[in-house]
């Protein structure tokens, strides 16, 4: 099978070379092949200059990189992607963070488990899942973000704000991204929500998540807020899900 990987990146120069290498390597001794699209909100860190690097020096066009000026929010860059990713020849699109603190080692699994489900979610709430390099704090937040979640829009998926999920090309095609209310991080949980809308089935699998070892996290409680006022409205508007 062959796969988009999604990716959105800001500030991501110590971190997204070491991926991308960790990515195709991964990836070459199995029988699948991946083309990976980096969307880069211009990094003032040069996370862009080094991307157009690699695909010149190394990755020629396995690599597709898309350049947005004067925009922000992996909200808007994930429709963005997921968009261009329909105009590849790909079975499946898999999204995974720029910052390392998802391991490539899962993918083969998501490509294989995308055979027989229509989204494929990477859990760090399901039994084998963990997470490493937070904070006891950052822990229970996220534990209790997650059951706020649910609770409010009746999903059954224990991990609905990570970021590591795998999707079918007709999931993609699907999706209404013209209509989506997320721009920033909310867009994980409205995207789970709209496909249970459209009857598309899923299955997590356990995965570890490993904070980044370099930059800093664009995570911010405004996001949390956004993500409780774009849930609230979802379900305002089109309601609950189904059980």
């Amino acid at each position: 099978m062959k796969a988009a990987i999604l990716i959105a990146t800001y500030n991501e120069a110590e971190n997204i070379g070491p991926l991308l290498e960790n990515i195709f390597q991964t990836i070459a001794p199995t029988l699948h092949s991946v083309d990976v699209v980096v969307i880069d909100d211009d990094s003032p860190d040069g996370t862009g200059k080094i991307l157009d690097q690699l695909k010149q020096s190394t990755y020629g066009g396995k690599l597709h990189i898309l350049h947005r000026k004067n925009q922000r929010g992996c909200g808007s860059a994930r429709r963005m992607g997921f968009k261009y990713c329909l105009t590849l020849p790909v079975d499946c699109v898999i999204e995974m963070d720029g910052d390392g603190s998802h391991n490539p080692e899962y993918l083969p699994l998501f490509i294989e488990f995308s055979r027989f489900y229509d989204v494929v979610i990477g859990s760090r709430y399901v039994a084998g899942g963990a997470v490493a390099g937070l904070s006891l704090k950052r822990k229970i937040i996220s534990l209790a973000a997650n059951t706020i979640y649910r609770l409010i829009t009746g999903l059954r998926i224990h991990d609905l704000s990570g970021g590591y999920k795998c999707y079918g090309r007709k999931v993609i095609e699907a999706l209404p991204f013209d209509e989506f209310l997320s721009t920033g991080y909310s867009i994980g949980i409205e995207t789970l929500y709209r496909c249970n809308k459209l009857g598309f089935t899923f299955l997590e699998i356990p995965v570890l998540f490993d904070d980044r070892r370099y930059g800093h996290s664009k995570f911010r409680w405004k996001e949390a807020r956004e993500a409780l006022r774009i849930i609230f409205a979802l379900v305002s508007r089109y309601g609950r899900t189904a059980p």
